[in-house]
C-alpha cells in the first residue's frame, strides 16, 4: 500500500462524503449531487491541517468557485493556503472570531468541522451572521455540537460511516476518481504520511506518539 493510497483511504474519502453529500458541492468526477445547495460563496474549513480538513481544502479548490477559509496552527498556514485556503487562521488566537469576521463581514455560508471544534467553541457559530445560506457539517465523534447551540436557520449536516458507503458511485469507483485525480496531479498528499513500524507490536509505539500529540500528520502501521 502505498502512502498515496493511505492517504486517500481515510482523509480524502471522508472529506469528500462530507462536502459532496452534506454541503452539496459538486465536483466533475462525481455525478451531481441528490440535493444540490445553492447560495454557498464562503466556506470555513475547522481543523485545516488534519488528514480530512486538509483534504477537504485541496477538494473544495478543485471543485472551484468557493471563498475559502480555513483553522490551523500557525506552523501549517503555508501549507494549507498552497492547498487553496485563501486565508488561514491561528484556532489558538484569543481574536480567531474577529479575523475571520475580518475577511468575510457578511457572514459565513458553510462551516465543515473536520476536527470537533464547535462543540468547545460554540462561538464559531456567530460567525453565520449576515448569511443568508448556513449550514454546518460535521462528522460523528462521540461529542457532536448539541441542537440548542446550533442557531435558528442553520443547518447541521452530520457525515457518519454510513455515508461513506452512500455515495453515488460507490466506495470503490470514487476510490478510483480519486486516485485518477492524483495520477493528474489535480490532488496531492495533503500530510506528511509517517511510518511508526511494522506488524502489530508497533501499535503500541503508534498510540503513544499520538498521545505526546501530532499535528500534521498522519501516523501508519504497515501490517
Amino acid at each position: 500500500m502505498t502512502k498515496l493510497t493511505i492517504s486517500l483511504s481515510i482523509g480524502a474519502i471522508t472529506a469528500l462524503a462530507s462536502l459532496h453529500l452534506g454541503l452539496g458541492v459538486s465536483f466533475d468526477f462525481l455525478p451531481k449531487p441528490s440535493t444540490p445547495v445553492s447560495g454557498i460563496k464562503t466556506i470555513l474549513v475547522l481543523g485545516g491541517a488534519s488528514s480530512v480538513g486538509a483534504a477537504a481544502v485541496q477538494l473544495l479548490r478543485i471543485a472551484g468557485g468557493y471563498n475559502i477559509l480555513a483553522t490551523s496552527s500557525p506552523k501549517h498556514f503555508d501549507n494549507i493556503k498552497n492547498l487553496g485556503a485563501s486565508n488561514v487562521f491561528d484556532y489558538n488566537s484569543a481574536s480567531v472570531i474577529d479575523d475571520i469576521r475580518k475577511v468575510a463581514p457578511h457572514g459565513i455560508n458553510a462551516i465543515f468541522d473536520a476536527v470537533n471544534s464547535v462543540p468547545l467553541n460554540t462561538s464559531f457559530l456567530t460567525l453565520f451572521e449576515g448569511a443568508e445560506t448556513k449550514i454546518l457539517a460535521s462528522l460523528t465523534t462521540g461529542v457532536d455540537v448539541k441542537a440548542e447551540d446550533v442557531p435558528e436557520g442553520v443547518q447541521h449536516k452530520v457525515t457518519t460511516m454510513a455515508n461513506l458507503f452512500r455515495m453515488p458511485d460507490g466506495i470503490a469507483k470514487t476510490m478510483q476518481a480519486l486516485s485518477k485525480l492524483a495520477e493528474k496531479g489535480r490532488y496531492k498528499v495533503p500530510i506528511e504520511v509517517k511510518q511508526v513500524g511494522s506488524g502489530l507490536e508497533s501499535v503500541d509505539e503508534g498510540l503513544k506518539a499520538m498521545m505526546k500529540g501530532v499535528s500534521g500528520q498522519k501516523l501508519v502501521v504497515s501490517l
